[in-house]
């Protein structure tokens, strides 16, 4: 394996970099592609993306490299980098600090390595495999919470009202199984920073209700989130990866707890 410390490095520089290229554009966006009636992609969505790109194949020139609007780069290589260069792009639009850069790398089938920063409020979250899980220079854990009518949970409620008849029945349900027996609900709509706080101990629950997440907004996220002590899975208890659909992040204390109640 790489030196993931190497990896964390390199991924914090591009993504201080690029929270800089963010800040000195936002008077600058013009959509450039309508993914559909829900979904955008900004000028600057893109001249991000190229840079991280490009800084990633300067020192791997031989690794895969998945990307929100570049989608899959691939090559022979067990690792894979990951990145979203805006989660949160409508609120980049309307200048709401809700948005970060995202790159994470996976070597193999497991997500080894994570970096979220938030240039708004410069909080750099990093991790890697084994060395703990930061923000800043600060160490973070997720909570010792172990009572679900304590729990703060962040949902993900994308496309919510799009859903097929019977999953946002079932949607609705876990809702209000939620707002019933949890202390607090919330929904940002930014899951690189839902996740972020679950890590810090903010939230003990993030969720993706609706199945919309994808791998590319959650993954640095999910490493962050286990190397600060939560525990990452799908609603089946399985293992994640990029075709996951329903990601599962909880502190640990109520992981049963929750999946319990989440079940349909």
């Amino acid at each position: 394996m790489i030196n993931l410390r190497g990896a964390k490095s390199l991924a914090m520089d591009l993504s201080r970099e690029s929270g800089l290229i963010l800040i000195d554009n936002l008077r600058r966006v013009k959509v450039t592609k309508i993914k559909d009636k829900l979904d955008f992609c900004t000028n600057i969505d893109i001249k991000v993306e190229r840079f991280i790109i490009r800084g990633i194949h300067r020192a791997y020139p031989d690794h895969n490299i998945l990307s929100e609007e570049a989608g899959d780069m691939k090559k022979e290589s067990d690792y894979l980098w990951v990145i979203d260069p805006i989660d949160g792009t409508k609120h980049f639009m309307k200048n709401i600090p809700l948005f970060t850069v995202s790159i994470a790398l996976q070597y193999k089938k497991e997500i080894v390595m994570g970096v979220i920063f938030n240039p708004s409020t410069h909080h750099m979250y990093h991790a890697y495999k084994g060395g703990g899980a930061y923000l800043n220079n600060r160490r973070i854990e997720v909570s010792k919470n172990n009572r679900i009518d304590h729990a703060f949970v962040a949902l993900d409620i994308s496309r919510l009202h799009h859903l097929p008849e019977i999953e946002m029945r079932n949607s609705l349900q876990r809702i209000n199984r939620m707002l019933t027996e949890t202390y607090r609900v919330r929904a940002l709509g930014v899951s690189t920073l839902e996740l972020c706080y679950l890590a810090q101990g903010a939230y003990d629950v993030y969720f993706d209700l609706t199945g919309s997440a994808k791998y590319v907004d959650v993954a640095a996220g999910l490493c962050i989130v286990k190397e600060a002590g939560g525990h990452v899975c799908d609603l089946e208890g399985k293992k994640v990866n990029r075709h996951t659909k329903h990601f599962l992040a909880t502190n640990s204390r109520i992981n049963k707890k929750i999946k319990d109640l989440l079940r349909i």
